[in-house]
């Protein structure tokens, strides 16, 4: 594997660029572990294609692959694994501006869906929070160790910040393998590890105020909404979710939790119109802001948006959050 990768670098006279994260592996069993998961017909978007043995190994599975590449002088050599598999489209941009719905056909099942990669370190933390809202069966991920520590982290737990609750919310987490420096060229500083992530079902979301309320305060939008106000929006949403289900068959539960659920985040990524709904709430607001004010958050953390707390006021928000289960 290393005289192939040494061998097309040298062909096409590159040297790999550090900045951005270029560290090629050279280890098939890797390899391995980030295809297991692929089966015909999954449709992967790969992230970081470089020269491609990820690549050719996922087309190997027969699956319709996306690579993504946002460095142009590897066209040549990805350009020629495109015309020796057709089932590989290579796509080159950046990963955390490209839009992955338009990269898919429309009206895709998400669980054909995978996403793989191996992906440079300084990327990984803006691209979970990409991934966090992106639709599909399994992340299978070769990142550094010190963001799997941030992901496990715990309240009071040194590494426990926004990454660790985006992991903790919106997927199950499972650490498949450690990974050392040396499967890679050019040897990175960091030691690795594959991680798999599972987004979670809608269900675990409509059954756990908190786990809703985070997702709330971790959906981007044009605005940025104090924290309250998100709070306030999620514990009228669950209300409804809860009260309405007990009149509704098993199949009309699912439709009206989705609905829900789809109408408070809408309300979280962009303003709401005022009278936008006529349905009398199961939750009222200033029952809603009682039921805020009981879990003795400080002003500090309920006026300001989400993004700016620090670590210590996030763990004091998710410690609060937990009561409402």
């Amino acid at each position: 594997m290393k005289r192939l990768v040494l061998e097309k670098l040298d062909a096409s006279g590159i040297t790999p660029n550090e900045k951005l994260g270029q560290h090629f592996l050279l280890d098939q069993g890797v390899i391995n572990v980030l295809t297991e998961p692929v089966s015909p017909n999954d449709i992967v978007i790969e992230i970081g294609a470089g020269v491609g043995q990820l690549t050719e190994a996922l087309a190997e599975k027969e699956a319709q692959v996306v690579s993504v590449e946002v460095d142009r002088r590897y066209e040549p050599v990805l350009s020629q694994i495109a015309d020796n598999h057709p089932n590989v489209r290579i796509v080159f941009g950046d990963a955390l501006a490209l839009d992955f719905r338009q990269l898919l056909p429309k009206d895709v099942d998400p669980e054909g869906i995978l996403v793989i990669a191996s992906l440079p370190y300084h990327i990984t933390e803006p691209f979970l929070h990409k991934l966090a809202h992106f639709p599909c069966r399994e992340a299978r991920l070769l990142v550094g160790r010190r963001l799997v520590y941030a992901l496990q982290a715990l309240e009071s737990q040194a590494n426990f910040g926004q990454l660790s609750l985006v992991g903790q919310t919106f997927f199950h987490l499972e650490v498949l393998d450690q990974v050392d420096r040396e499967v890679f060229y050019p040897v990175p500083r960091a030691k690795s590890a594959i991680i798999s992530l599972i987004p979670r079902e809608e269900s675990e979301f409509t059954t756990n105020q908190a786990r809703l309320l985070l997702r709330g305060l971790l959906t981007p939008g044009r605005k940025s909404p104090l924290v309250k106000n998100v709070l306030k929006e999620g514990l009228i949403a669950y209300a409804q979710v809860i009260n309405q289900n007990g009149l509704l068959s098993k199949k009309g539960k699912r439709r009206k939790e989705r609905r829900e659920v789809k109408r408070y985040l809408k309300g979280i990524a962009q303003k709401r119109v005022q009278g936008e709904s006529r349905e009398k709430p199961f939750l009222t607001q200033n029952k809603a802001r009682a039921k805020i004010n009981a879990l003795g958050l400080s002003e500090r953390i309920l006026n300001n948006p989400f993004r700016r707390l620090n670590n210590s006021e996030l763990e004091i928000l998710s410690r609060a959050l937990k009561k409402l289960i």
